[in-house]
């Protein structure tokens, strides 16, 4: 079986430019679409059937272009832990999911999602992508930790396929990082930062690059707290979909410390594409 995109109904309500975008990659690498709506696991089967039935309409507006599409009501305790189980049998290949207004907090949910789920995650934005896409590829290039640098190969892969597929233009950002307080208080400055290491930071983006065999449109350094200078470039250069790494983290310390695709999520005005190691 082909793992399949699956398209998570928050509330049974899909937008229609969710639909739209899940097509287009559906149709761009080739994958089947799954609608799923996960509902209480003693909810009546009358109540499903009509939920399904409800599902059927976005289905078929998916169906009527020629994909292989199917829609699914399961019950269940612990939606995540079975999308997780599903992951870890090959059967999804990306789930999508509505986002948060922007500017709100991720749902409970979301952070699940985000912290938990071993496969790509899309968070899609109601506005529609551009005619040619644009990519915002995230790195890091200060962790020499052997996970790190499978992130970055895989957000650069990703990146590159979905570029490649959808005819768009990719561009990817290092964030020299500078600790926000210090940012704040003008103890550090970001430009002075950049003047210092940006030449060597430049150096070695090109090296990762490389030793991906990945072509980027443009490159970007800039300075200053990760999180907050992506969100400020994709806003202000109107990215599509900005990819992003992330490794799970789990009680009081991910509570505590969140990271950098957690934290991006809440400002970024279009679509997050999260990666996992």
């Amino acid at each position: 079986m082909m793992p399949e995109i699956l398209i998570l109904s928050d509330r049974n309500v899909l937008s229609a430019q969710l639909l739209e975008k899940c097509a287009m990659l559906a149709e761009a690498i080739k994958r089947p679409l799954r609608l799923l709506h996960f509902v209480e696991a003693h909810l009546p089967e009358a109540t499903r059937t009509e939920l399904l039935t409800s599902l059927e309409k976005p289905a078929q507006i998916l169906a009527d272009r020629g994909l292989d599409v199917s829609c699914e009501i399961q019950g269940s305790s612990d939606p995540i832990a079975d999308l997780i189980e599903r992951c870890r049998e090959g059967r999804i290949a990306l789930v999508v999911k509505a986002t948060h207004e922007t500017g709100d907090a991720p749902s409970l949910e979301d952070w699940k999602l985000i912290r938990q789920l071993p496969c790509a995650l899309l968070f899609v934005e109601t506005k529609p992508w551009s005619t040619k896409p644009r990519f915002l590829a995230t790195v890091d290039l200060d962790e020499s930790s052997e996970q790190q640098e499978r992130i970055n190969s895989l957000v650069l892969q990703g990146a590159r396929q979905w570029t490649d597929a959808l005819q768009g233009t990719l561009e990817v950002a290092y964030i020299i990082p500078i600790a926000k307080p210090l940012e704040a208080l003008d103890i550090v400055d970001a430009g002075r930062v950049v003047h210092e290491k940006g030449d060597e930071s430049e150096q070695a983006l090109k090296a990762l690059l490389a030793r991906h065999n990945a072509v980027a449109d443009s490159t970007h350094i800039d300075a200053g707290n990760p999180s907050e200078r992506i969100s400020s470039r994709a806003n202000k250069q109107k990215v599509d979909v900005c990819l992003v790494g992330s490794v799970g983290r789990k009680g009081v310390k991910g509570i505590l410390l969140g990271n950098t695709a957690e934290k991006m999520i809440q400002a970024l005005r279009c679509d997050v594409l999260i990666v996992k190691p």
